[in-house]
């Protein structure tokens, strides 16, 4: 099976995040913004901070189930929203990527992030420290598109790999915390003596 590549744009189209007014409290429109701080590799944002705002945000620029998102800073991993959320709009310094039908969305996901991000670096490299993704070069990206059966395999695979990465580092920390409480309850009782 022979797999071409296709540019970003013919299969998905790339959303620039809103400019937000961070804590203003005037505007008759709430949402919930999403940050770079925000996100982790975790593909969880639990809290989010509300923005009001004096216009209405278009439906195409709230984000979905299935989108990706990315920092335009420095990227180094893609967020996918697996689950639905409304009223929910990303910062300027964020891109959103909205699969078409041609491309699953977690496929998608998991090749950007195993080799589209790190490709991506010889084009954000300006002569600054932090690299910075703009739409263009995104959209102009080659993805090689298998099948949709093959894309949902390997999407799974992904995803998969990453939740297990994600419960791995959680038993670590918890592991951690377990051997510090032994230390210091260890450690609290010798001074009783």
């Amino acid at each position: 099976m022979r797999i071409t590549g296709i540019k970003l744009e013919q299969i998905a189209d790339v959303i620039i995040g809103i400019n937000e007014v961070r804590g203003k409290k005037s505007g008759e429109f709430t949402y919930h913004i999403v940050t770079p701080a925000d996100l982790d590799d975790s593909n969880d944002f639990e809290r989010l901070e509300s923005v009001n705002l004096e216009t209405e945000v278009g439906d195409h620029n709230l984000v979905r189930r299935g989108d990706l998102l990315i920092k335009r800073v420095s990227p180094n991993f893609v967020t996918l929203v697996t689950s639905e959320i409304s009223g929910v709009v990303v910062s300027s310094n964020m891109l959103i990527i909205r699969c078409h039908q041609s491309v699953v969305p977690v496929f998608l996901a998991g090749y950007l992030e195993l080799r589209g991000l790190e490709a991506l670096k010889h084009y954000t490299e300006r002569g600054m420290t932090m690299h910075s993704v703009s739409k263009k070069e995104l959209n102009e990206f080659l993805i090689p598109l298998p099948d949709l059966k093959t894309q949902e395999i390997l999407g799974e695979l992904w995803f998969l790999n990453k939740q297990k990465r994600d419960l791995l580092s959680r038993l670590s920390e918890k592991e951690s915390d377990h051997i510090k409480s032994i230390y210091i309850r260890a450690l609290s009782e010798g001074r009783g003596r």
